[in-house]
């Protein structure tokens, strides 16, 4: 098992691939790209403590909130992406790696995950995926990585309902938007179709 005082890193299930030589999960994060220099290992945050950010070099990705280790709420992800959002100094993106779909299944036997779901992943293995999706490592070391006794990935059961009720609010906000009066102008013509 990885024993590390760095952060876990959450990846969310993007897309799950189950062809007969191709068992792989994409995942997707939260990038973070600095005009200045990153934070730096250990996990370091603003003097505010809006966020957490582990440092991978020339970029950094989002860990969780600030003072905390997880996104417990849609309040926590509101909150963190606006306060990175609002900062000129920081872009932020998402950004991709690719997990064997053994380390799913070693993380939820009963095999009900599913796209959108947050995974937790310990940050060496994290670097490791980064790399491979790089293509800086080759499948075989990339696949060692995961091959432990204990599971090495996390299914954050708390962190994937907080996520999908964001994603919901972040939606009806959007239609509201799209709705009010205001926004017409913006709107195409809903026209009929033709039979």
């Amino acid at each position: 098992m990885y024993e590390s005082s760095e952060p876990t890193v959450p990846v969310f299930i993007d897309s799950v691939k189950r062809m007969d030589d191709f068992e792989c999960t994409r995942c997707i994060y939260y990038r973070l790209e600095f005009t200045h220099e990153p934070p730096t290992w250990p996990p370091s945050a603003p003097a505010d403590g809006t966020y957490a950010v582990a440092n991978l070099g020339g970029w950094a990705v989002l860990c969780g909130p600030g003072g905390a280790e997880r996104f417990d709420s849609s309040i926590d992800i509101e909150a963190t992406l606006d306060e990175l959002a609002g900062d000129d100094d920081i872009s932020f993106d998402l950004g991709y790696c690719w997990l064997p779909n053994a380390a799913l299944e070693a993380a939820d036997p009963d095999g009900t995950v599913r796209a959108g779901d947050v995974l937790r992943l310990p940050a060496p293995l994290f670097r490791l995926c980064c790399r491979h999706a790089a293509g800086q490592v080759g499948d075989e070391p990339w696949r060692a990585g995961f091959a432990t006794s204990e599971p090495v990935v996390e299914l954050s059961v708390s962190e994937t309902e907080a996520f999908r009720a964001w994603r919901r609010t972040r939606i009806d906000k959007t239609r509201q938007r799209y709705r009010a009066e205001d926004y017409a102008k913006h709107r195409l013509p809903q026209r009929e179709v033709s039979k």
